[in-house]
């Protein structure tokens, strides 16, 4: 009995680390001088709900190790800065807070 109760709790516990939007992703994009577009970094919501960077090794260590810093002028809250442990959140505010005319981020996609 003992194993099948371990078995079930490791199976529990399992179910609450899977995020049911795994796999979504946001991408940073710089636009060239000649008009083009290049992914920087791509940012990849995993099972564990953790995110995770890759790309540019300056940018995607930064957003690793730092987060992003937010500053939604429409509510006038105070700055919030949302980590990679934040999951999804992260992704929604990383595509809000890179939105300039040379590098921007896009809106969370698959998962």
């Amino acid at each position: 009995m003992k194993k099948e109760e371990s078995k079930k709790t490791m199976q529990t516990a399992q179910r609450k680390t899977d995020d049911p939007r795994a796999g979504a992703f946001v991408e940073i994009i710089e636009r060239t001088p000649k008009g083009g577009e290049r992914r920087v970094v791509r940012c990849t919501l995993g099972q564990d709900g953790v995110v995770r960077c890759v790309g540019e090794p300056r940018i995607a260590e930064q957003l690793n190790s730092h987060g992003v810093t937010f500053l939604d002028p429409v509510s006038g809250a105070a700055p919030r800065t949302f980590t990679c442990e934040d999951g999804e959140r992260f992704l929604k505010a990383l595509s809000m807070a890179y939105r300039t005319a040379y590098l921007y981020a896009t809106n969370i996609q698959g998962g």
